[in-house]
Parts: structure tokens; C-alpha cells; sequence
């Protein structure tokens, strides 16, 4: 059974959906991607990188990052966070507890010109539900794992995955402390890999063949200046994700044109 698939035009449309997207369910996350064909992978598995150099890029990160931050981190976890934020490839995937902060990513973010031409999409994904095909069972259910307080996580730390062939543990959702200005109002929450290639989209419960854990909205590309307008009306903009001194000055910038 595919994964279960809809699109929207408008902010009004999605606020309309998302009520059977939430039915009966204790947490959705979710994610927003400029072309909807993107794959459900991290950065690390996509080329021209692959998981194995996660290690190399963790100890360059390292060597250069220690004089820049004013709190080191103190464990492998840590570094990891601090990667992803940074934007050096890992095996972290970003989701967010808000649909409209990912729906922004989803039409407003496209770095190439090219993008903003094509369909996006709003992925949901039901993090309980992907950490029971990967075995986890949290008590009580509605608990998500996290770092320091699930020891099998570890598992899927960088130095305990590198060069690893015999096994390959299915992804795993999990939350983690937002030390960062950005990413506490991102409301960011992540699903990790370990060594399975596989996309998230294209995961299925080994007992039933069905793809529950995800549900995919189409963003036609014509609707993508519509959204971004009503995401502006709504104060979703550069500076409520990005609450930095330059979108400080492109917010006054837009406001007065």
C-alpha cells in the first residue's frame, strides 16, 4: 500500500487537510521541499558524499571548530547537532513541528531560480509510527527517543556506524535540545539514518507492506506565489525562521516598498 498522496493551492486548503492528517495521532512532524521529486534522504547520502565520510567530515569539523564556539560540546551527539546546523552533511534530516514553517521551506526558501518553477511538496511524517518499524517502542507510547536517554541510540552515532557491513538499523525519529536561536524557532525535531540507503518515502512495514508512517501533499508550482503572499500575512517570513540582523532589514525593506 503507497504512502497516502493530496496537494493544496492555499493556506485555507492545508489548514482543511490537516485535520484527517492529525486524526487519531499523538504527534506529526513534518518537512517542505522546493521540488516535490526530492528524495526523503539526508545530505551524507547524497552524492557526491555517502555515509562513510561522516567520520572524515566530523574530525575537520572538529579541528577548526573548537576556537569559533563559546560552549564545546561534550559528546559525539553534540558535534553531530552542531554539523547539521552548520550545514555540513550528516545522516540527520530536518523536520519541524510546524506545518506552516515547513510549508515556507517548501515555496519561499528556492535557492535556484529554477526551482521555484517546478512542483514542491509538504511531506507529514508520523514519527511514532516510523520508529515502530524500526522496533522502537517507547512507554509511554506517546515519548520520542532522544540522545542521553536512550542508550540504543548510540548505535547510530558516526563512530559506531563507520564501516560497518554486516547490519543496517531502519531510521529512527528523535528529538533533541534546540540550543540554537534558529532552530528552537524552526521548532526543529529530526529523523536520523543509520547505514539503510533507503528513503523515507520509500520505507515499508516489513509485516504489512504499507507505507503509514508518511503522507505526501503536492504543491502545484503556480500556487507558490499565492502561498508565499499568505505566508507573509501570517509573519512567516525570513526573520521569524532566520531571526538575524540582515532579515531584520529586509523585512523593514519588503514592508515599505
Amino acid at each position: 500500500m503507497a504512502f497516502k498522496q493530496d496537494k493544496f493551492r492555499s493556506i485555507g486548503a492545508l489548514l482543511e487537510k490537516l485535520g484527517a492528517v492529525y486524526k487519531n495521532k499523538s504527534a506529526v512532524w513534518f518537512r517542505g521541499q522546493a521540488v516535490a521529486k526530492w528524495k526523503l534522504q539526508p545530505s551524507i547520502m547524497r552524492p557526491p558524499h555517502s555515509s562513510d565520510d561522516e567520520v572524515v567530515l566530523l574530525k575537520k569539523f572538529k579541528q577548526n571548530a573548537v576556537p569559533l564556539i563559546d560552549v564545546v560540546p561534550t559528546g559525539e551527539a553534540e558535534w553531530l547537532f552542531l554539523m547539521q546546523h552548520h550545514s555540513v552533511p550528516t545522516r540527520l534530516l530536518d523536520w519541524t513541528e510546524s506545518p506552516l514553517v515547513a510549508l515556507y521551506f517548501a515555496v519561499a526558501e528556492a535557492k535556484d531560480a529554477k526551482h521555484r518553477k517546478k512542483d514542491a511538496a509538504l511531506w507529514c511524517l508520523y514519527p511514532h509510527v516510523l520508529n515502530e518499524m524500526a522496533g522502537i517502542r517507547m512507554q509511554p507510547a506517546h515519548d520520542i527517543p532522544s540522545f542521553g536517554h536512550e542508550q540504543y541510540l548510540d548505535d547510530y552515532l558516526p563512530s559506531r556506524t563507520a564501516g560497518i557491513t554486516t547490519a543496517s538499523k531502519q531510521p529512527v525519529a528523535l528529538i533533541a535540545p534546540r540550543p540554537f536561536r534558529r532552530l528552537h524557532v524552526q521548532q526543529g525535531v529530526f529523523t536520523l539514518f543509520h547505514r539503510n540507503l533507503t528513503p523515507l518515502e520509500e520505507l515499508k512495514d516489513e509485516k504489512t507492506g504499507k507505507q503509514q508512517h508518511i503522507v505526501k501533499f503536492l504543491i502545484p508550482a503556480a500556487a507558490k506565489p499565492k502561498l508565499c503572499q499568505e505566508l507573509l500575512l501570517l509573519q512567516i517570513d525570513r526573520l521569524a525562521l532566520f531571526p538575524e540582523l540582515e532579515n531584520v532589514a529586509a523585512r523593514i525593506a519588503i514592508n515599505h516598498k
